[in-house]
């Protein structure tokens, strides 16, 4: 049986990838049919889940972040973006907003261009986040209380 940690860390990940495959599903399907002009309205129904899974991994990444830094003593900001908020929850949703709008502008114009190439994108993305995400809480769990 795996320590807490470990788990929570798999079904944070698993989920990431789970919500990921949901694109490629959409991708493999609009493949397969006659490809449509590339439309306004076409556009965001394939991206949706993505676009929506990153969302909430932005706001797993701001608590996760939150809870290891006051949890562990040791815990460090890696993100030296984030590191110089000086610990300012205001500052760091501001940032995750405005990097999560900017991902999905960057992912909108990809997909006007190359549409796998844009859900693959977001697929990274989703997967990285999730690493971040599931890396933030096994520190968070590991910790002795601190700060």
């Amino acid at each position: 049986m795996l320590p807490r940690s470990s788990r929570s860390t798999s079904v944070i990940v698993a989920l990431s990838l789970a919500l990921s495959m949901v694109g490629t599903a959409q991708v493999r399907a609009a493949d397969d049919e006659e490809q449509p002009a590339r439309t306004a309205s076409n556009r965001p129904a394939r991206l949706r889940s993505l676009h929506i899974s990153l969302a909430a991994l932005q706001v797993l990444d701001v608590h996760s972040t939150k809870l290891a830094l006051g949890s562990n003593a040791q815990a460090r900001e890696g993100n030296p973006i984030i590191a110089s908020l000086g610990g300012s929850t205001a500052g760091m949703i501001a940032l995750k907003a405005s990097a999560a709008v900017s991902m999905y502008y960057m992912s909108e114009q990809l997909w006007k261009k190359n549409r796998k190439a844009a859900v693959l994108t977001m697929i990274a993305l989703n997967v990285g986040y999730g690493v971040v995400v599931a890396h933030n809480y096994r520190v968070a769990a590991s910790g002795t209380p601190g700060r």
